[in-house]
C-alpha cells in the first residue's frame, strides 16, 4: 500500500472536524464507556473526513488517529522549542520562526498541549515571573491574530476550490452540449 502525505488542506480538515468532537476525543478517561465514546467519535470522523471533497485519498480511522497524534506531538515540540529559545536568549529577540497555520488550528482543538506548570524554585522562575503579565496578553492578542489568519486562509482556499469546481462544471456541461449537437 503507497503512502501519501496529508496535504494541508487534509490536515485542516482533521483539525476542524477535531475541533468539534475534541472534548471527547481528548478525554485523558480510559475506562470501557469512554473508551467505546472514543471508537464512536473516531468512527465519525472516518466518515465525515473521507465525504469531503477536498479529500484525495481516502484515509483509515487508525490513519486519522495517527495524523492527530502527530500534529499534537509536532505541537508540543514547537511549544518545547519556542520555551527553550526564550531562556536561550534571556527573554530578548528570539530567532524567527515560520509560522504554521495548522499549528494554530492544533491548538485551538487541543488547548490543553500549552498548559504551563510554574514552579518558583525553577531557573525560569524568575524570568516567568517578570514576563508573565505582559506577555500573557501579547500572546493571547498574537494568537488571536493567528486564528484570524488561518480562517481567512482556508475560507480563500474554499472559494478558490468552488471557483475552480464552477468552472469545471461550465467546461464539462459545454463539452457535453457540444458532444450532443
Amino acid at each position: 500500500m503507497e503512502k501519501t502525505a496529508y496535504t494541508f488542506k487534509e490536515k485542516a480538515i482533521l483539525t476542524n472536524i477535531i475541533k468539534e468532537k475534541g472534548s471527547v476525543i481528548e478525554c485523558k478517561k480510559t475506562d470501557a464507556v469512554s473508551l467505546e465514546k472514543k471508537s464512536k467519535v473516531w468512527e465519525e470522523i472516518y466518515a465525515y473526513y473521507n465525504a469531503q471533497p477536498e479529500v484525495g485519498c481516502k484515509r483509515t480511522t487508525k490513519q486519522l488517529m495517527k495524523c492527530w497524534a502527530n500534529l499534537k506531538q509536532a505541537k508540543r515540540k514547537i511549544i518545547t522549542e519556542e520555551k527553550y529559545d526564550i531562556l536561550k536568549t534571556g527573554g530578548g529577540t528570539r530567532s524567527a520562526k515560520e509560522h504554521d497555520t495548522i499549528m494554530d488550528l492544533v491548538e485551538e482543538a487541543a488547548p490543553h498541549l500549552n498548559i504551563q506548570l510554574g514552579c518558583q524554585y525553577d531557573s525560569t522562575a524568575r524570568y516567568e515571573n517578570h514576563n508573565n503579565l505582559e506577555s500573557i496578553e501579547q500572546q493571547r492578542e498574537l494568537h488571536e491574530l493567528r486564528m484570524q489568519a488561518a480562517k481567512e486562509e482556508l475560507e480563500a482556499i474554499r472559494k478558490i476550490d468552488e471557483i475552480k469546481l464552477a468552472t469545471a462544471m461550465a467546461e464539462f456541461k459545454a463539452a457535453k452540449k457540444a458532444l450532443d449537437s
